[in-house]
């Protein structure tokens, strides 16, 4: 299993494609629909807002999903159900899952703040 996340920049890639959902309760994949990738930069950081569409996942849609996708390869990702405007409605039947990521920049870390003693 590749459990690397990957880059924003690798999801924007594959809009409009298709990811393998493997619910813990179903024997068989469910796939999702990769709608719209939304950057989320900040100073130090990298990360996006991920929106799929899809069948119902269930009750318990709101977890840690293993998904998998031809070009992406296997990871790990919490999803839940959200309702967004009328722009990136899913298709009548499906609903939408949003998955946030925000992880420090390859390469990138924050120094300790200095502290000074008190003589």
């Amino acid at each position: 299993m590749n459990a690397k996340l990957p880059l924003t920049a690798e999801f924007v890639a594959q809009i409009g494609s298709q990811f393998l959902v493997h619910p813990e309760s179903e024997s068989t994949p469910v796939v999702l629909k990769l709608l719209q990738v939304e950057p989320l930069g900040r100073s130090g950081h990298e990360g996006c807002s991920l929106r799929f569409s899809g069948p119902d996942l269930g009750d318990f849609a709101h977890r840690t999903y293993l998904l998998q996708h031809a070009s992406l390869g296997v990871f790990q990702l919490f999803l839940g159900p959200v309702v967004f405007g009328r722009q990136s409605n899913p298709a009548a039947g499906e609903l939408c899952y949003q998955a946030i990521i925000n992880r420090p920049k390859p390469g990138h870390h924050n120094p300790p703040k200095e502290t000074r003693q008190h003589e």
